[in-house]
């Protein structure tokens, strides 16, 4: 009988995974996992069922130290769709396996530690002795499942507590013990169920902390995706760091909530050091905060401009060309960065700087004068003039300390292949030193390797992290695209490594052209995530280059609606992954949804409806409740349900995303504070970034407009440093000041559009 009933829930445990491994389509030339590792997997099932417990340890053993950093599909989670499919490395796949057959076959589990768990325990001791991050990340990929694994979890986040890295401690804290996280009710505790943090039950339940307290203490439910079970470790003190993590992220609100349900379910957590210890963090977070409700308002006329490059469009040709004075998009290709009171343009061959608060030039005052020249003219930068070119070129630059990192060379990141003359990469990264008037540092402009990345192009200017930099590269090849992130030394250039391909694919709807991207990879607390508009998502470990975990999408495109007027394959390419505590959220070129996922597994969180926000190509950030994103709109998305909750301006139909919204868009917009500016063609509208709560739903409010015609500006690209609001338009940059004014608000109930009524 014992047999029989550990058969029944081995099927539960391994069939669904390798199920969906074998179902599922590889996204890319990825390290997956291969055949004979399959073969070994299922063997594995068999000794575990035939009870040769120690035989499967041995394969359990040898599978993990030859193919640990392969990838397997995982299950779906219960309320998704194939449209969203999960790989992660088999390590965390056999660890998460080991800690289920716990419960179904415990003589596996109980024989696996007796093999690892001196191995284990020397790893831990020597993480915590030298206390380095890197060897507790390492002890818990390789000994989750060991007797060791919840001490290696908590090392691992008092660690990255300590270096500040609170997402980072979160992450490793909810593993320790699932009532940590609000997981799912499953069948059987094997079963694998989705998990997400507590916040979204307590931001929607405020008053139900005592039913939330009971739901999560639960001990019959099944286990998310690698977390540790049976842990004897005091889970008070471990409840206590969650609300001190919410502190070090400087969100008061979540910390006060969280220290209310970790008092609601631990009566001895009551008046304890611990407890006395959060307090006194919130309240020093409170003294310390200097945020204020009310508004800045900007000039109505800005104090100084400059001319840029002007970049037009052949709509013919649906091609980009120099400065032939038509009327080109309505895209601005400026994304200005601020350093030390300073403003910086990458003005197509130039990178420019200015005095933000006279314009004057710099380093030297002649507005003449940059701070690096290319010495090309614009028409070697731009795409060719006479070809058909798919997207548009995006100028930017990445500031961080004394550093600015530029990408330099034709603005061209996929060439028709008649167009590669010379072969190899045109493409190379420059960092200029800011305390030294703009010197550009030895070893730069440094190009790729022209022996194994010759045919990559780099995406866009990379990202500057301490002494790393880290770049999206794309090769192009007939039709297929193949995208891999690189990352290089900053003192000498030499490359660090570089990861696995990500993803290979062609464009969807891209004709014969030159393909002109913008791909950007985004960073935090020692991880990278990146999609390059190829059908897929990562999560990148930003010591190594290796996957962490990689999400493939339905790929689609918006070219059969007739209700648009541009694929948005070309418009997206300006939003890297949006990271907001739990949430890895992401606008795709090639899907007519935005979706989230849990920054540290990968897990699907929520996707939003097809085509409601398929115009939307920023991604601005977030609120307590919601994501604000732009495109023809602008959006107020739940950002624990993926819920479109209000829009501005709608549409002249009724369809979704149906007719001409006006106005529109004419770039990227920005957050300051509890506002929003929206550029339109002929106006910066901004708007309260908090909805108003009315008897029949949440409505948008407007508190201020900064018309642009009477200053002969229209719409471009914000930023909003220093107390200036910088605009930067298809063919100029101005700069407005500020002044402190009491909000100026529309009265209840008013409809947009009404005249403004200033307290």
């Amino acid at each position: 009988m014992r047999f029989l009933v550990c058969q029944a829930l081995l099927l539960l445990l391994i069939s669904p995974g390798l199920g969906w491994a074998q179902r599922g389509a590889v996204p890319a030339d990825i390290p997956e996992l291969e055949t004979s590792g399959r073969i070994a997997l299922q063997q594995i099932d068999q000794l575990i069922g035939a009870q040769s417990w120690d035989a499967a340890v041995d394969e359990i053993l040898r599978l993990a130290d030859t193919s640990g950093d392969r990838l397997i599909q995982i299950d779906l989670d219960p309320n998704t769709t194939e449209s969203l499919q999960r790989w992660v490395p088999v390590r965390d796949y056999l660890n998460d396996r080991l800690v289920r057959w716990g419960l179904a076959a415990p003589e596996v589990l109980s024989r696996y530690r007796q093999r690892i768990d001196s191995l284990a325990a020397a790893a831990v001791e020597a993480a915590a002795t030298q206390k380095d991050l890197g060897q507790a990340d390492r002890a818990v990929r390789e000994f989750l499942a060991s007797s060791y694994g919840d001490a290696a979890l908590r090392l691992q986040a008092d660690l990255a507590i300590d270096r500040g890295w609170a997402q980072r401690g979160r992450d490793a804290l909810v593993r320790i013990d699932s009532r940590l996280q609000a997981t799912g009710v499953g069948e059987n505790p094997v079963a694998m169920v989705p998990a997400v943090a507590w916040n979204p039950l307590l931001v929607r339940y405020p008053e139900g902390v005592a039913a939330i307290a009971e739901q999560v203490s639960r001990d019959d439910r099944g286990l998310s995706f690698g977390s540790y079970r049976g842990t004897a470790l005091p889970l008070p003190e471990l409840a206590a760091r969650l609300p001190y993590c919410s502190v070090l992220q400087g969100d008061i609100p979540r910390a006060e909530r969280e220290l209310e349900l970790v008092g609601t379910m631990f009566e001895s957590f009551a008046d304890s050091p611990a407890e006395q210890t959060v307090r006194r963090a919130i309240a020093a977070a409170k003294v310390e905060s200097t945020a204020s409700d009310a508004g800045v308002r900007f000039a109505e006329f800005p104090i100084w401009t400059t001319p840029l490059h002007r970049i037009d469009r052949d709509p013919t040709l649906d091609s980009v060309g120099g400065s032939s004075g038509a009327a080109g998009s309505r895209r601005s290709s400026y994304f200005p960065a601020v350093w030390n009171g300073r403003v910086f343009v990458h003005d197509v061959n130039r990178i420019v700087g200015f005095d933000l608060r006279t314009g004057a030039g710099w380093p030297i005052e002649d507005s003449n004068s940059a701070v690096f020249d290319t010495g090309q003219p614009p028409e070697e930068i731009l795409p060719p003039a006479a070809l058909p070119a798919s997207g548009w070129p995006r100028f930017t630059l990445n500031v961080v300390g004394d550093r600015m990192v530029a990408r330099l060379g034709p603005a061209v990141t996929g060439w028709l292949p008649v167009m590669r003359k010379p072969p190899g990469s045109a493409s190379s990264v420059a960092v200029f030193d800011l305390d030294g008037e703009g010197r550009l540092l030895d070893a730069y402009p440094k190009s790729l390797d022209a022996e194994e990345l010759g045919d990559y192009e780099i995406e866009a200017p990379p990202l500057l992290v301490g002494d790393r930099i880290f770049c999206g590269i794309t090769r192009r090849a007939g039709s297929l695209y193949t995208s891999r992130v690189l990352c290089i030394d900053l003192r000498s250039g030499q490359r660090l490594w570089i990861s696995p391909e990500l993803a290979v694919g062609p464009m969807p709807n891209q004709p014969p052209a030159n393909r002109v991207s913008h791909a950007t990879v985004a960073y935090r607390e020692g991880m990278l995530f990146y999609h390059a508009n190829l059908g897929t998502v990562s999560a990148i470990d930003a010591q190594t280059g290796k996957i962490r975990w990689l999400v493939r999408y339905e790929r689609g495109s918006a070219n059969d609606n007739p209700y648009r007027d541009e694929p948005f394959v070309d418009d997206r390419d300006l939003s890297p992954v949006l990271l907001d505590a739990e949430l890895a959220i992401v606008a795709a070129a090639d899907c007519d949804r935005l979706f989230a996922l849990d920054s540290a597994t990968g897990q699907t969180l929520w996707t939003s409806g097809p085509e409601l926000a398929e115009d939307v190509e920023c991604l601005l950030g977030t609120t307590a409740t919601h994501v604000i994103a732009s495109g023809d709109r602008l959006y107020w998305i739940d950002k624990f349900t993926g819920r479109v909750d209000a829009v501005f301006a709608g549409g002249s139909t009724s369809l979704a995303a149906g007719g001409s919204s006006q106005p529109r868009t004419a770039g990227r917009g920005a957050i300051a504070g509890n506002r929003i500016y929206w550029p339109t063609d002929d106006a910066i509208l901004v708007f309260d970034a908090v909805l108003a709560d009315t008897d029949t739903r949440l409505a948008v409010r407007m508190v201020d407009r900064i018309d642009l015609l009477p200053s002969d500006l229209r719409g471009g690209n914000l930023l909003i440093r220093d107390g200036y609001l910088i605009l930067a338009s298809p063919d100029r940059l101005a700069v407005f000041d500020s002044r402190e004014f009491k909000v100026a608000t529309i009265a209840p109930g008013s409809p947009i559009g009404e005249t403004l009524k200033h307290e």
